[in-house]
């Protein structure tokens, strides 16, 4: 192989990708989803703190001194009407956010529980008439010369955190920065899509490969000019993600104190060096099972039916931890999800040594045995003019 050819082939490659503003544009936009879901979940999340959280409930009884002293704590103002079919109008209208229907000592609890912010007033909800309950009870023990501690507190009990190392008990927050972590694969993947297929499968539909042919050049030239052409471009990509990320990640951090509260994320140039070399092996497996999954299509579309799955695996990583599936040996050796959780684990201060040499070298098997393959590829007929 000569490098002039290879990088000739790169060259032509990569003006073709800066010249398709369609691409270009699809790519810009891809690199900037993270950093505005990070600023967008700050802000609503800064919003609903800091407005009016008062609710409305309806009821249909008089409310008396001692539930309204429970209600003020869980920030609920009352609405009275005489019927359910008042609450009902009222609730649908807007004047209410939930009712309650008195009938002699029941008390039916009317709410919306499949929508999130409705159902959290319904369990507030909830928890007045459970208080509400306790009080009358201690209040009748009390009437009958029993201490309630004697009732209500026969045990007593303590919770301890198992595992210390995880400090990381803000679910929401916990949630942005892994999204914004693993999304960075996932556009590493995106971009690859957006690339390749235009590279392989359509340049060999509008003829060019075959002329290609014609010049003195050899298969694996072509090959790796075109391989370096996608891996340049899913790399800068995903540096530039990777650099809006941090960035907005800690600038929510030190602005939602109250957000990020009890939340471990930190910043260091070690940590900024491991992952860059991460997003260097991310890109060079993505843009070898990009090339190897889409050489053997025939048309463009085809090629894009084929790597649709390349975005299906960086996305894995992004939900794991909802199910408390952390890294582990095992997914130390499955190449992009390794990359996604590692990530995380390196930012929250929980890395763990042997999990990051195994996925460095595992990753380093995956993309020599890539270059095999796709290198094999090339000598095909078959590949070449999709026969």
């Amino acid at each position: 192989m000569k490098f002039r050819n290879i990088f000739l082939i790169l060259k032509k490659e990569m003006r073709g990708i800066l010249r398709d503003k369609k691409s270009l544009t699809k790519i810009v936009g891809l690199i900037f989803i993270a950093p505005m879901f990070v600023f967008l979940m700050a802000f609503l999340y800064d919003g609903l703190m800091s407005g009016d959280n008062t609710n409305v409930m309806g009821v249909n009884y008089d409310i008396n001194m001692n539930e309204q002293s429970i209600l003020s704590e869980l920030n609920f103002k009352t609405k009275k009407y005489n019927s359910k079919e008042e609450l009902d109008k009222a609730y649908k209208n807007g004047e209410i956010d939930l009712y309650i229907l008195k009938t002699d000592n029941k008390y039916d609890l009317y709410a919306d529980t499949l929508n999130m912010s409705s159902s959290a007033v319904g369990q507030n909800a909830v928890a007045y008439l459970e208080n509400y309950n306790r009080f009358l009870s201690e209040n009748y023990l009390l009437s009958e010369d029993i201490d309630p501690d004697d009732v209500y507190n026969i045990i007593d009990y303590e919770i301890h955190e198992i595992n210390e190392e995880n400090t990381n008990s803000n679910y929401l927050a916990n949630f942005i920065i892994q999204f914004s972590l693993s999304y960075i694969i996932l556009t590493i993947a995106s971009i690859v899509l957006i690339c390749t297929g235009d590279l392989t499968a359509g340049e060999k539909e509008r003829g060019t490969l075959e002329t290609l042919l014609t010049f003195p050049l050899k298969s694996e030239e072509i090959i790796f000019g075109k391989y370096l052409a996608i891996f340049l471009t899913s790399l800068v990509g995903a540096f530039i993600c990777f650099a809006l990320c941090i960035a907005s990640l800690k600038i929510v951090t030190m602005n939602f104190v109250e957000l990020f509260e009890n939340t471990v994320f930190s910043i260091s140039l070690g940590k900024v060096l491991i992952t860059l070399v991460i997003l260097l092996f991310s890109s060079l497996i993505l843009s070898g099972m990009g090339i190897a999954l889409a050489s053997n299509a025939k048309s463009y579309k085809e090629a894009n039916s084929s790597l649709a799955s390349l975005n299906l695996i960086p996305a894995i990583p992004m939900f794991l931890p909802m199910f408390g599936i952390k890294t582990n040996l095992t997914l130390s050796f499955i190449p992009l999800i390794s990359q996604g959780l590692i990530l995380n684990d390196i930012y929250s201060s929980n890395i763990n040594t042997t999990y990051l040499i195994i996925m460095f070298v595992s990753s380093i098997v995956y993309i020599i045995v890539l270059i095999i393959l796709i290198s094999k590829q090339y000598k095909s007929e078959k590949v070449l003019f999709s026969l």
